[in-house]
Order: C-alpha cells, then sequence, then structure tokens
C-alpha cells in the first residue's frame, strides 16, 4: 500500500490500483507502478502502457495525463517529463494547470540553477524558470556551488552564475572534485 492522503495505491495481480480510504477501487485507475519522488502534493505514476503521468494525492485525479515516455528526478520534489522529444520541467509540491514541453534536455542538478538544452545548454532559475545563462554551451554539467563547467567551442572552461568566466575554455575536459577545485585535461 502507498498512502496518498485520501487515496491509497495497492497492488494487486502486478497492477496498482487506486482505492478510497474505504477501500473501494476506483474505476480505470490501475498503473503499473508508482515512482516514490518527495512531492507532498502528487505521485509520478506509469500507466499500464509504459508512459508516466501525474496523479493528486488528495483526490487520485490525473494532473498530468500519461502521455509521457520518460522521466527524470532532478532534485527534491522537481521532476523533467519527456512527451514528443521535448522536455518539461514539473514541481511536485505545486503542479501548475499548463505544463510547457520547452527542453530539448535537462540534467539533474543542485542549487538554485538548472542545466536545460534547448539547440545548445544554458542554465534557467528553478524557481521562476527564467533563463539565467544564455543556451550558448556545447554541453555544461551542473553548479558545483557558484561554478560550473562549460564546454565552447570543443574546449571546456568554469563560469559562475553570473556567466563570467573564472578558468578560460582551453581544456579537452574538465572534472569538478570536493573544495571548488577541478581535474582538467588538456592534450
Amino acid at each position: 500500500f502507498f498512502p496518498a492522503s485520501n487515496m491509497i495505491l495497492s497492488r494487486k495481480d502486478g497492477t496498482l490500483r487506486m482505492l478510497t480510504e474505504n477501500g473501494n477501487e476506483v474505476l480505470g485507475r490501475i498503473y503499473e507502478d508508482a515512482i516514490t519522488i518527495d512531492g507532498k502534493a502528487a505521485f509520478l505514476i506509469k500507466s499500464q502502457w509504459g508512459l508516466y503521468g501525474v496523479i493528486d494525492r488528495n483526490d487520485g485525479s490525473e494532473l498530468i495525463p500519461c502521455k509521457c515516455t520518460e522521466y527524470k528526478k532532478l532534485n527534491g520534489h522537481l521532476i523533467a517529463l519527456k512527451q514528443n522529444s521535448k522536455w518539461a520541467i514539473v514541481d511536485l509540491d505545486n503542479i501548475k494547470s499548463q505544463i510547457s514541453f520547452l527542453y530539448d534536455d535537462v540534467m539533474e542538478f543542485t542549487g538554485d540553477l538548472i542545466p536545460v538544452k534547448m539547440g545548445d545548454w544554458g542554465y534557467i532559475d528553478r524557481t521562476s524558470r527564467r533563463i539565467i545563462i544564455p543556451c550558448s554551451y556545447k554541453n555544461v554539467l551542473p553548479f558545483n556551488g557558484e561554478q560550473a563547467a562549460v564546454e565552447q567551442r570543443k574546449k571546456w572552461g568554469v563560469i559562475n552564475t553570473k556567466n563570467e568566466k573564472i578558468i578560460k575554455s582551453v581544456y579537452d575536459f574538465i572534472q569538478p572534485i570536493p573544495g571548488g577545485l577541478y581535474i582538467t585535461w588538456k592534450d
């Protein structure tokens, strides 16, 4: 059993079925799996057809229909869902009525900036979803504190949260390590 405030998900015959608090089955609500994410308001679920969606923990209503082909855990209660080759970022504690599938890709992250790909890579604010660092990098790594490794013209460097160069893009690769340090490779 997976308690969901007023609703319960119960495993029966290899599938999850939605039940009311009284144990009555909600017809038409059969799922293959429920994925545990930190969200308090909603569940990420997988349909019997292998597609992902989001249901409300209180009343079992589908907040995002099971039409998404992939999901990624991003950070805490934030997930990304993929539909028709585009990704949307979803806050399981605050699901908006309109979900926008805008991104070519997204990455797991720490801090306040989410790596997103819109042609090239850049970073958006985790709360407002506004672009903070333009999508102008061929590749990026998530921010490590106040710095992130980025690739431009086949060379890696490091920027800060204001998109200022901290280390020039002259390396074949840069790997962050604890303490704000980097291991670099250069041919």
